[in-house]
């Protein structure tokens, strides 16, 4: 996802949003080659917006600790300022980008009859993975389902844990990979390439 670098102020904007929400999903100050890859733009570009949100008290700019006797400068982490974090949470769940698809998520669907509801609660704030997911849908239905995303490159590996936790509970639950993502005239005129 490539996103464009805009000036304004609070978490207007795309870009402000899209480093708050980075900051969101990792748990963890990140540094601006880590925002860069994480919001899709270089990190020149990032580095200038998330300095300029340091400036206005939305995030909190620090010099990282080397672990080990490296030369050079130990880069700048930003993370969300402790106030800002419930801000934030409110706006990206209000956006409509919670809950996009993209090629190659995880999907961990589990059915949740109602008497389960709890425990996918209690095991999902239990594990590690939880914290870890780009997003949870819970869809109403026979039987109501929640489906949680996780991407990147450890996506399969943290929906796995998060199943063995759920399986568990005894909740059902299985995995899925998201392949494609067509226009729906697309898919429906077979131009899709998908059998």
């Amino acid at each position: 996802m490539i996103t464009t670098i805009e000036n304004g102020s609070g978490w207007r904007g795309a870009s402000r949003l899209a480093v708050g929400r980075a900051l969101l999903v990792a748990g963890r100050p990140l540094s601006a080659a880590e925002l860069g890859i994480a919001v899709g733009t270089h990190q020149s570009n990032v580095k200038k917006i998330a300095d300029q949100m340091a400036q206005e008290g939305l995030l909190h700019r620090r010099r990282a600790v080397r672990a080990s006797a490296k030369r050079g400068r130990a880069p700048t982490t930003y993370e969300l300022v402790a106030d800002e974090r419930g801000n934030v949470e409110a706006i990206v769940e209000e956006d409509s980008s919670p809950g996009l698809l993209s090629r190659g998520q995880q999907l961990v669907v589990a059915s949740i009859p109602g008497s389960k509801v709890a425990d996918l609660r209690r095991v999902t704030a239990q594990v590690g993975p939880a914290s870890e997911m780009e997003w949870v849908a819970l869809v109403d239905g026979e039987p109501q389902e929640c489906f949680m995303a996780f991407e990147g490159d450890q996506a399969v590996d943290r929906a796995n844990d998060l199943m063995a936790q759920l399986a568990a509970a005894e909740i059902h639950c299985r995995r899925a990979t998201v392949a494609q993502i067509l226009l729906g005239h697309r898919f429906a005129s077979g131009r899709s390439g998908t059998h």
